[in-house]
């Protein structure tokens, strides 16, 4: 489905995860096996209808722009889209997926992750994962945007 090498992917298991949108998320071993991923998107497609999932999102614990700690991808084509430069809502799924995994040193995940760079648009996004007192987190993704273009619809 990544068009990747078994060996790439992680010990840990794909999950389906919503933090308000449902992703596979998918961990990889490396910032480079993400880099490497040639998607299948007909069986990526196939897969997530499958688990009511909206699209695939790879990560690795490890990023090769500056600053960054989690590299990202996002596919998902059941959106018209094929990959998708800088997405909360893959992100967040993500930062609660490594929560709950305990992937990161304490209860709370705090971290920038990249995205879009095989795409030519670095982007990076902050997330924030806190657990509540009664169960359950609070998950926040937020960063800053470049207007790429703007338009007027009439109908």
């Amino acid at each position: 489905m990544l068009g990747c090498e078994m060996e790439a992917l992680s010990d840990h298991p794909a999950e389906v995860v919503s933090t308000g949108i449902w992703w596979l998320v998918v961990p990889v071993r490396s910032p480079l096996a993400i880099a490497s991923i040639k998607p299948n998107l007909t069986l990526i497609e196939d897969v997530c209808r499958s688990r009511d999932a909206v699209g695939v999102a790879p990560f690795s614990i490890g990023a090769q722009l500056s600053g960054c700690q989690v590299k990202v991808r996002a596919f998902p084509p059941s959106q018209g889209i094929v990959e998708d430069p800088v997405t909360g809502s893959a992100n967040g799924c993500i930062g609660a997926y490594i929560a709950r995994h305990g992937l990161w040193d304490g209860p709370s995940v705090s971290y920038f992750a990249e995205q879009g760079s095989e795409l030519g648009r670095d982007g990076r996004a902050k997330v924030i994962c806190e657990p509540q007192k009664r169960g359950g987190m609070t998950v926040r993704v937020g960063g800053s945007v470049v207007k790429v273009i703007e338009g007027r619809l009439l109908l």
